[in-house]
């Protein structure tokens, strides 16, 4: 029988929320206090990795997660979360395009190779930057900015990663001395 990911959507909010299909257009609204269950057998469907997702006040949302769902299965897979950015945000992870409602984590898998594979964790915030004020030149202001912050891999994963990236760069020595040969 083929594994199917039974999902229950609740919007306990007072505002309307917009649910996504993985192709980043609408999949459907759901209104203040609305409940909808959802069956997918697309293991990369936004919602597939969860049995709940409920929708709280100030765009928090709670989530319970499916032990049926398969997680990636590479050794570097990296978390990303949109806390502050659009309803939407997109990303280009590892040559893959990743689509970020705000507040549902997703994991990606990095190559060993890949400049992320060194983070456990990417989040999308709002921050704040000290910027030279365009009325006085004088003076600086802050602004808002979104900006993606990376939260680093435990020390012992980091050593692990170098041994990893220390064989890659022989194996492809290897090869180019055997191609020059």
């Amino acid at each position: 029988m083929e594994q199917t990911y039974t999902v229950v959507l609740k919007n306990d909010s007072k505002k309307p929320v917009v649910l996504y299909e993985r192709s980043g257009v609408p999949l459907g609204m759901l209104a203040p206090g609305e409940e909808q269950t959802i069956e997918t057998p697309v293991a990369e469907v936004i919602y597939a990795r969860w049995t709940l997702v409920r929708f709280l006040e100030g765009g928090e949302v709670q989530l319970t997660e499916n032990p049926d769902w398969p997680k990636p299965t590479g050794r570097w897979v990296l978390e990303v979360v949109n806390r502050d950015g659009l309803d939407l945000e997109e990303r280009f992870i590892s040559g893959k395009r990743v689509l970020l409602p705000r507040n549902i984590p997703r994991l990606v898998e990095v190559e060993v190779a890949d400049p992320l594979a060194q983070y456990v964790r990417m989040e999308i915030r709002r921050v704040q930057e000290r910027r030279q004020s365009p009325i006085f030149p004088d003076y600086n202001t802050f602004v808002d900015v979104l900006k993606d912050e990376y939260i680093d891999r435990p020390e012992s994963e980091i050593q692990e990663l170098a041994i990893e990236l220390e064989k890659l760069a022989t194996s492809i020595e290897e090869v180019e001395h055997v191609e020059h040969v």
